[in-house]
């Protein structure tokens, strides 16, 4: 298993709907807390908080999301329901 330590899940989204909707969620979740701030706190870069609440990135790297999951204290599933 000591092979896969480190390994990086890229998601691509073929279908732009995901990338909306992860959008929208996100924003919900973040209310009216500064992206910046919040983007600090999770541990992620602002202009990738940016694409994936505007929608505009087509792929997602799966440990970003968990990090973002962890912070707002939701599954990763969730991250997609609007």
């Amino acid at each position: 298993m000591d092979g896969i330590s480190g390994l990086e899940v890229t998601i691509t989204l073929g279908n732009s709907d995901f990338a909306r909707k992860l959008g929208i969620r996100l924003m919900i979740l973040r209310g009216d807390r500064p992206r910046r701030k919040v983007a600090e706190e999770m541990g992620v870069h602002i202009n990738t908080l940016e694409r994936y609440e505007n929608g505009k990135s087509r792929s997602l790297k799966f440990h970003t999301l968990e990090r973002i999951a962890e912070y707002y204290k939701v599954s990763v599933e969730d991250l997609f329901r609007v």
